[in-house]
């Protein structure tokens, strides 16, 4: 009865086997018949686009190749045109490839992608108010409604690419003060190797410019931050963004110079342990463009730094900050800070009192009273291990609900909610205006 029934199984599993084989054999013939005849379906397929969508869309050529299990559909010189004037196009594609996934596109029931290729693309965009852009001709739709985007969906999408390449893309940008500007994207690539990926980008800001080079090599899914770990680099390499400046007009930015050498190292491990670290170097940061008040800005802002995430803390380190404001020259080192819920902490090894006092007398800042009273009582000395340290809001739970509150300082132990600790070194005031005043030395 067993040797029966081990019999009649396993007749059942060759012929489940064997079918299998048969319409998977079935499967690659078909398409590889079929997908020659796309070509000669061509002017029927791009009519029936046409007339779904409503774009005016052309194909000089369309036809389908098979690659492997998968089908490889490719299209030369797609152009887009200007729903008013069929004569101007705004998106010009001279060559693009996309091979699909059948079988996984079928088992997850959504579109699946294993390579897809865009080459020397062009395309045309119009700011018609600050902020909101669209193809030339096409407009931004409905401001009044919000735009969402799936995150999931595109997520997954980008998961189960396994090569996807831009190149040689410009993308020409025309303001709504008719000025015009243009970005060129030299390679824009994502590969894939089972959970390895590695994306790289070469972007060009104008011609003259150096590239902007940025590298990502992440494993796992970002939405798993028990697993998920990625490094990324980025270059900017003498980048100057002038032409680019009105894209920032549209968030209340307006600035007038723009420019940056830096480099930046990103470490991002599981459960969120972040190392980030580079050197930021820029000629002239208009802050009043920022901040909304009347300042001079920043000339040769220079800093180096590195800082680490753990859990929900924050700490780093900057080993040199420099700048020129108002023709006064600061420079600070190794200054450490540090941040986590409900207390954040800066700390200098030393400041000179005396310097910092003349530089503060040379800006335009502070009234004339008080510029004569500091003048008059001309501080000198050191200031050692200084450390500021503030309290902050924190969100505590409160019956399984994040609640916002203000730390009392009973909690924390803390006299104040903002602190400053030093030793004083040597420090000295001149007489007030002749008056007889002993030595004072004081250490904290």
């Amino acid at each position: 009865m067993l040797k029966q029934g081990a019999i009649i199984i396993n007749r059942v599993l060759w012929t489940v086997i064997v079918t299998l084989l048969v319409l998977f054999a079935l499967y690659i013939s078909v398409g590889r018949y079929y997908i020659r005849y796309v070509e000669d379906y061509q002017q029927q397929l791009v009519a029936e686009f046409v007339d779904i969508t409503g774009l005016p869309v052309t194909v000089a050529r369309l036809y389908g190749e098979w690659s492997k299990l998968s089908p490889v559909l490719t299209m030369e010189s797609v152009v887009l045109a200007a729903p008013e004037d069929r004569q101007q196009a705004v998106l010009v594609i001279e060559n693009f490839s996309v091979q699909l996934d059948l079988i996984d596109s079928l088992l997850s029931r959504s579109i699946q992608i294993r390579k897809l290729l865009i080459n020397d693309a062009r395309v045309s965009l119009l700011e018609d108010s600050p902020g909101h852009w669209g193809l030339q001709g096409y407009g931004t739709g409905d401001r009044g409604v919000e735009t969402t985007i799936d995150l999931d969906n595109l997520i997954d999408l980008l998961l189960t690419v396994e090569d996807a390449e831009l190149v040689k893309t410009e993308i020409k940008l025309r303001y709504e003060d008719e000025g015009e500007s243009a970005l060129v994207i030299n390679e824009l690539s994502l590969n894939r190797d089972q959970n390895f990926r590695r994306m790289r980008l070469q972007l060009l800001m104008d011609e003259s410019a150096k590239p902007v080079v940025a590298i990502v090599e992440a494993s796992g899914d970002p939405r798993e931050q028990d697993v998920f770990s990625a490094k990324a680099y980025i270059n900017l390499d003498q980048l100057d963004f002038k032409s680019k400046l009105p894209l920032l007009q549209g968030l209340g930015i307006d600035l007038q110079e723009a420019a940056v050498n830096s480099e930046l190292w990103l470490d991002w491990q599981p459960n969120t342990e972040i190392l980030l670290q580079g050197y930021i170097d820029i000629p002239f940061v208009d802050i009043a463009a920022f901040s909304g008040e009347s300042l001079a800005p920043l000339e040769n802002f220079e800093l180096a730094f590195r800082a680490e995430k753990s859990g929900s803390s924050w700490q780093g380190w900057i080993p040199k900050l420099s700048t020129q404001w108002q023709q006064q020259h600061f420079e600070f080192e190794n200054i450490q800070f540090a941040a986590s819920p409900g207390e954040q902490s800066i700390s200098m090894p030393e400041f000179n009192v005396e310097q910092g006092m003349q530089q503060l007398l040379a800006l335009d800042l502070l009234g004339e009273k008080i510029k004569e009273t500091l003048s008059t009582l001309a501080l000198t000395g050191m200031l050692e291990n200084i450390r500021l340290r503030m309290e902050t809001a924190v969100a505590v739970k409160e019956n399984s609900r994040k609640v916002l509150r203000q730390v009392k300082p009973t909690e924390k132990k803390l006299a104040e909610k903002f602190q400053v600790q030093a030793n004083l070194l040597n420090i000295g005031l001149a007489p007030w205006k002749g008056a007889r005043v002993p030595a004072m030395s004081v250490v904290m």
